[in-house]
């Protein structure tokens, strides 16, 4: 009983906060977006059994939000234009998927994210805006933290299938729900400029928290998205000096407090390292590894044209690949989802969108002033969209709402900062 009326009461807080804000703050709702993802996630740490019916909920205030802005504000581009057609050809290819519910689920997944790019493109247009949306991604940091420290703690959480030992209990926060802490790592060159000293210490230090504690979940991707991120914004950056030493400095910290959390790192690392996830030919007996050998293989034989062309089982791969020896394991990684759901046809439309962000970034930044705050950010639009090619490429999550919501959010939103710049607007406006 006293777990049921706690449940109605977070329930109820959780399923209303979003709409307060909507009611409150309008168009800047999506500045909430990555904030009300991690919240329903943690949530889910004690009332798993019902995922279901408060990620639906969520989900569909966050839809009626988008649409209400794409049918007030997105215009026609060469960018939308690709996005629109690619989400068209998924609806047309649902009259070929045999569970049209799941495939409706993973396309409600996966069209929230992608239009987090023309929504944000729209809504986020100076500086003022790319800070309030770097203060909720630095609550969402403090709330990973948290998450973390109480399945470390209480060996609370939800077990995977990679190994479902208390040892291995992070809390909720799992996969690819772990992405937008180890991205708010990764944004830390454009959030340190805009704050006040005191503000920076405190972000400094949480970081180093983060750092740590994600170490404890043993996820590759997480430290991939900030090593990649970090390098490329390290290339094109013009202090390569200060994020050197910056990073070196952090390094002996983290190092230094080693002696603290060695013991469980060491036993997590372990266990990890037992089910062959840190050997050198890891890769090979990886799942992902042998679905995309088969994908490959079978699109690209054309023993089944219309297969190659315009694939199967739309976002419905569960038992529908490698004969079923998988069971309901679906594809992982991202352009197999694509290629074995919509064929080469769908594969190509959607690499055609990120092409036309490339294109279109490449047009705005060509005459680009390379210094200032502006310039940092196009290091960050540059980093973001490596980031989000290589974790398609390597890990997958074509359909994990909270970390591609982030990716397109940034994204959009700084492609319209620099076009803003160009026509020397007042992007600068109550920073």
């Amino acid at each position: 009983m006293y777990k049921e009326r706690l449940l109605i009461i977070l329930a109820t807080i959780v399923i209303f906060l979003p709409l307060f804000i909507l009611y409150r703050k309008k168009y800047k709702f999506l500045f909430y977006i990555p904030l009300i993802n991690c919240i329903v996630g943690i949530f889910n740490i004690y009332f798993y059994e019902y995922d279901y019916i408060l990620s639906n909920i969520i989900t569909t205030i966050i839809l009626i939000f988008i649409i209400y802005i794409w049918m007030n504000e997105i215009k026609l581009n060469k960018i939308n234009i690709f996005i629109f057609l690619f989400f068209l050809y998924l609806l047309i290819l649902f009259s070929n998927s045999s569970n049209i519910i799941n495939s409706l689920r993973r396309f409600r997944h996966i069209f929230i994210s992608m239009m987090m790019f023309p929504v944000s493109y729209v809504i986020i247009i100076n500086i003022r805006h790319i800070k309030k949306v770097n203060n909720i991604m630095i609550i969402v940091l403090f709330l990973t933290i948290i998450n973390i420290l109480i399945g470390i703690l209480f060996h609370i959480g939800r077990e995977t299938y990679y190994g479902g030992t208390k040892e291995l209990l992070t809390g909720n926060l799992i996969d690819s729900k772990l992405f937008p802490a180890a991205l708010g790592i990764v944004l830390l060159p454009i959030i340190y400029p805009l704050e006040n000293h005191g503000k920076k210490l405190f972000i400094t230090i949480l970081s180093i928290f983060a750092v740590i504690l994600l170490a404890f979940t043993m996820r590759r991707t997480v430290f991939l998205i900030i090593t990649v991120g970090y390098f490329i914004y390290f290339i094109y950056s013009k202090q390569k000096l200060k994020i050197l030493l910056s990073t070196i400095c952090i390094l002996i910290i983290i190092i230094s407090l080693f002696p603290i959390y060695k013991n469980p790192l060491l036993t997590r690392f372990s266990i990890r390292a037992d089910q062959g996830k840190f050997s050198r030919d890891f890769y090979y007996n990886e799942i992902r590894y042998v679905e995309s050998i088969y994908v490959l293989n079978k699109i690209f034989s054309f023993h089944d044209i219309k297969y190659s062309l315009f694939g199967k089982e739309v976002l419905n791969s569960e038992g529908n690949y490698c004969n079923g020896i998988y069971g309901e394991r679906p594809l992982h990684l991202d352009f197999n989802v694509i290629l074995n759901g919509s064929g080469i046809l769908g594969l190509l439309i959607y690499i055609l969108i990120y092409y036309k962000i490339y294109r279109k970034f490449i047009f705005i930044t060509t005459n680009l002033s390379k210094n200032g705050y502006i310039y940092s950010l196009k290091n960050m639009f540059i980093s973001f969209f490596i980031i989000s090619i290589i974790v398609s490429i390597l890990n997958g999550g074509i359909w994990s709402m909270p970390y591609r919501s982030v990716i397109f959010i940034y994204l959009g939103g700084i492609l319209r900062i620099l076009e803003e710049s160009n026509k020397n607007t007042k992007i600068y406006t109550n920073v």
